[in-house]
């Protein structure tokens, strides 16, 4: 998939070493995915959970913030929409 709205997670880069590795990791996993629906995201990522319809939300490592994601699965593209630290 296409990831869309990278500068979002800068907020989050140098906090620290894991956080950054899990940023970067997660990122690489989105943008190697074929995904079609929304059940081959929760298939990859069981931890992360829909917020509203279509947005998907992941905590970042051990942090409390977490990052919305909506999808396009036709279109083949991942929007980050922002960072929650509820």
């Amino acid at each position: 998939m296409k990831l869309l709205g990278r500068k979002l997670l800068e907020p989050l880069r140098g906090l620290d070493a894991e956080t950054d590795r899990w940023l970067d990791s997660w990122a690489s996993e989105l943008t190697r995915a074929t995904w079609k629906a929304l059940p081959d995201v929760r298939q990859q990522f069981p931890k992360a959970f829909i917020d509203k319809e279509g947005i998907y939300r992941f905590r970042v490592a051990a942090r409390q913030e977490q990052i919305e994601v909506g999808f396009s699965f036709p279109l083949g593209i991942a929007i980050i929409n922002g960072l929650r630290n509820d």
